[in-house]
Parts: C-alpha cells; structure tokens; sequence
C-alpha cells in the first residue's frame, strides 16, 4: 500500500526540516530519513498505530474518523497523524507535541 503526504503534511515537513537544519544539516537529513522510514512502516503495516483519543474524535467526530497517531523515534516531539483509506495511506499532518492539537485541527478542518 502507498503512503502518500497530503499538502499540509508536505508543508509540515518543509517547515520541519527547515528548523532542524539551522541547528544542523545532518539534523534536517536525519528527519527525511525517518520519515521515509516510517512511510515504508506504514505501507507495511498500516493500522500499527493507534487511533487517535476520544477527545479529539469529540471535537471533531467525522472528520477525523479513523485516523491514527505516531509518535516518532529519534524526533519523539513531532507527532504523525494519518489515515487508511481502501488503497492508500495519508499522512495528514505532522506537528510537534507541545502544539495545542485541538485548536490546529480546528484550523486545519475548517479550511
């Protein structure tokens, strides 16, 4: 199975990597390298991860039905969020734990 970034994850990742790379550029490689890593993951083993909380499922009940959360190895504060669709995998978003999630899938959905 294929897993795709939707726009927002390629942002994400862009804004990510561009961080990391001011404290170093093997940093910012590092990233695209576990993530890479994690994608084959996830072609692999899609559901491996868990669904995402009821509190967030609360707040947003249909759009975020069914979608999964991992947490990163060697970046543990960033957060992947995606979804199993019937032939594919999305990766939707890629945040930093320490964000407020509820108030980013908020804008996020609402876009």
């Amino acid at each position: 199975m294929k897993c795709n970034l939707s726009h927002k994850a390629e942002q994400d990742v862009l804004d990510i990597s561009a961080n990391l790379k001011l404290k170093s550029r093997e940093l910012g490689e590092s990233f695209f390298d576990e993530l890479d890593d994690v994608r084959d993951t996830f072609s692999k083993f899609p559901e491996i991860a868990p669904v995402i909380s009821k509190r967030l499922q609360d707040a947003f009940p249909q759009q975020l039905k069914g979608m999964r959360y991992w947490r990163m190895s060697k970046f543990d504060k960033y957060v992947i969020f995606y979804r199993v669709k019937k032939d594919k995998i999305v990766i939707d978003r890629i945040i930093h734990s320490r964000r407020n999630m509820l108030a980013i899938f908020d804008d996020w959905l609402r876009e």
